[in-house]
């Protein structure tokens, strides 16, 4: 199963209080600079569990950490102007 959805990501992340995702895919605008904001929030939410892996595209140009609040970044992949980033949990939730 899968969801989809098109919505404020912040006010979703914080009233999140359902299963957990496997997967999380991540594609703010880049125009916004907002990945690492985004993070910092998933990090703090109720959407991933011990299992789960999280994958965020950010611009090149934009601040994105390699760790978050139980998110450790993975790998990072460069297409051009542009990065994706795969984060998992680590430590205790």
């Amino acid at each position: 199963m899968f969801k989809c959805l098109k919505m404020d990501v912040f006010k979703y992340l914080q009233k999140y209080n359902g299963p957990t995702f496997d997967i999380i895919l991540v594609d703010p605008p880049f125009t916004l600079k907002i990945a690492d904001k985004v993070m910092l929030e998933l990090s703090q939410s109720r959407t991933f569990s011990r299992d789960s892996i999280i994958m965020i595209e950010s611009s090149r140009h934009e601040k994105i950490a390699d760790s978050y609040p139980h998110l450790d970044l993975w790998d990072r992949k460069d297409f051009g102007d542009k990065w994706v980033s795969f984060f998992v949990v680590e430590g205790e939730l």
